[in-house]
Order: C-alpha cells, then sequence, then structure tokens
C-alpha cells in the first residue's frame, strides 16, 4: 500500500488574524502559539482529531507529552483555544480542530513522483520520453493505483497549463498617436511626412495596415518615409481633391511604384 503524506495549509495571514494575535499577546504567547501549530499537526492524519489514548491520567498531560511541552503551557493553551472556538469536545475522548480541519492536505507516495517528476520536466522539457518510461515502471499494482496517477498527472498538466497562460505577457494595447505624436516623431527622424494627412489617413480607415489592425504607427511612419509619401499630393483624388485611400493603400504596398 502505498505511504500518504499529510500537510498542513496556513493562509498567508495566519498571524495577522485577531485570535492568534491575541494569543501571542498573553505573557509567554509565542510558546502557545507554537503549542497550538504543534497540535494542528498531530491532528492532520485524523481529519483534525486528537484523541485521548489514556496514558497519562488527563487529556492535558497525555497532549504535553506528545508534544513534548510542559503540562502548565499545555493546559494554558487548551484554556484559551476552548474560549476562541479553535478546539471542540465531542465527548467521546475526541478533539477536533476546525481550523486544521480546513488546511488539511495529503497525497499518497506515487502522487507525490508523479508531481517531482512533472515539476522537473516543466524545467527540462527537451530530455525526451526516457524518463516517462521510466516512471510508467514504478507505477504498481493494483491497477487502481495507476489510475490514481494517470488522473493526477493530468490534474498537474492542467495547473502547469494554467501557469503558462497566467505567465504569458499581455499584448501591448494599441493607442492612436497625436498629431503632435506625429510631428515629434516625423522631426526626430528628419523626414518630410505630412503629420495632419498621416492621421487624417488612418483615421478614416479604422487605424488599420491593410485588413489588419495597426500594432505601431511609427512603423507605419517609417513606411511612408521608405515609400517616399511625404507630400498631400501623391494622395489627392483627381476627382474630389480629397484623400484617395483605396490609391494611398496601393501606393504603400507597391514600395511607391506605379504600373
Amino acid at each position: 500500500m502505498a505511504k500518504r503524506f499529510f500537510w498542513l495549509k496556513l493562509k498567508e495571514d495566519y498571524f495577522d488574524s485577531p485570535r492568534i494575535k491575541k494569543l501571542r499577546k498573553i505573557a509567554g504567547g509565542d510558546t502557545y502559539t507554537v503549542i497550538y501549530l504543534k497540535m494542528q499537526l498531530l491532528s492532520i492524519k485524523n481529519q483534525g482529531v486528537i484523541e485521548y489514548e489514556g496514558i497519562e491520567p488527563t487529556f492535558c498531560e497525555e497532549l504535553a507529552l506528545k508534544l513534548n511541552e510542559e503540562p502548565e503551557n499545555v493546559e494554558v493553551t487548551l484554556s484559551y483555544l476552548a474560549s476562541q472556538g479553535l478546539i471542540e469536545e465531542s465527548g467521546s475522548g475526541a478533539y477536533l480542530l476546525p481550523e486544521a480541519l480546513k488546511g488539511i492536505g495529503s497525497e499518497n507516495e506515487s502522487a507525490e513522483r508523479v508531481r517531482a517528476f512533472r515539476s522537473k520536466k516543466a524545467l527540462q522539457c527537451n530530455e525526451g520520453v526516457t524518463a516517462s518510461n521510466a516512471l510508467e515502471t514504478k507505477c504498481n499494482p493494483p491497477e487502481t493505483s495507476c489510475n490514481t496517477d494517470i488522473d493526477i498527472d493530468k490534474d498537474i498538466d492542467r495547473e502547469i497549463e494554467k501557469k503558462k497562460k497566467a505567465d504569458k505577457p499581455a499584448r501591448a494595447h494599441f493607442t492612436k498617436p497625436t498629431i503632435e505624436e506625429v510631428q515629434a516623431y516625423c522631426r526626430e527622424r528628419g523626414n518630410s511626412v505630412d503629420a495632419n494627412r498621416f492621421v487624417d489617413y488612418y483615421e478614416a480607415n479604422g487605424w488599420k495596415v491593410g485588413k489588419n489592425p495597426m500594432k505601431d504607427w511609427k512603423a507605419a511612419i517609417r513606411t511612408w518615409e521608405k515609400n517616399g509619401y511625404s507630400t498631400p499630393q501623391k494622395a489627392q483624388s483627381s476627382v474630389t481633391g480629397t484623400l484617395d485611400f483605396e490609391a494611398m493603400e496601393a501606393y504603400l504596398h507597391t514600395g511607391g511604384h506605379h504600373g
């Protein structure tokens, strides 16, 4: 039978909770806080329950023996926990720690192997399938144990995929430039692109390059500059005298050469 490991999950603000802060402020409070943590760890294999086995005359003395703590300190801790609803007696020699029950987690030994393997695989993704084959040989009967490993394997894969998506940088949002920004960039590059015409053109076509949304207006400026499109006359319609956008698109995409 696979060995099972248990752990106790504490919230990041555990020591900031009012009940823990109050416990620590009592004279000797740090000792009592450690005793409470040791009690929770003692209970995790039994679903948050500590049972009185009758080894010592009282539960308090027996608990002090198990925790290797002074009975007087354990007595103060138990008294405080009872007053705060952090320990409940069932009446049959069993004592429940509700907060410990909420934070208990566990996995079997085989699951831990899978988790460790997947963590290594995420860091060394080019090592091939040999390690995966080696892992399969460790998955011993009964068959249900292997199935459990497969389920856990899938869960870990999903967690890794979520982390990859979370770590993927968000695509930068395009912000339309002002005429002043375009003018400043054109001056910086020393070109003669007409900033007003540039902005008017892309305002009219919805700030698109071809059929795709624009990602970098400075790149568009450089394209105009490279193609020699710098004066209003090259983009005016012979009929209306206004910007001829179809002609402009054709001009930009052919590199400024007419057939």
